[in-house]
């Protein structure tokens, strides 16, 4: 049960946060190869979630420790390198 609910939670922030927003910063700041880039890399990452997990799952939380040290990396590479868009045309 506590596996159900951590997968829930997980469904629940990224589809509310970084899931929708990154296909639109990716067509309004990138160029077409770095769009293609971009969308090879999200796809993979995507991917080798949903293969490793069903796996890992004897192992409850250690999968999710795991990505939650990507996810701590994904936000400093935000905040450090992503350019701000509001105001811009």
């Amino acid at each position: 049960m506590a596996f159900f609910i951590i997968i829930l939670f997980f469904l629940l922030t990224f589809g509310t946060t970084l899931g929708p927003i990154i296909w639109i910063y990716n067509n309004e700041i990138l160029s077409e190869k770095g769009v293609g880039i971009s969308c090879a890399a999200n796809w993979l990452s995507a991917a080798a979630i949903g293969i490793i997990l069903p796996f890992s799952s004897k192992f409850l939380y250690i999968p999710f420790f795991a990505f939650a040290i990507f996810n701590a990396f994904g936000i400093y590479i935000c905040i450090s390198w992503v350019k701000e868009t509001r105001g811009l045309d």
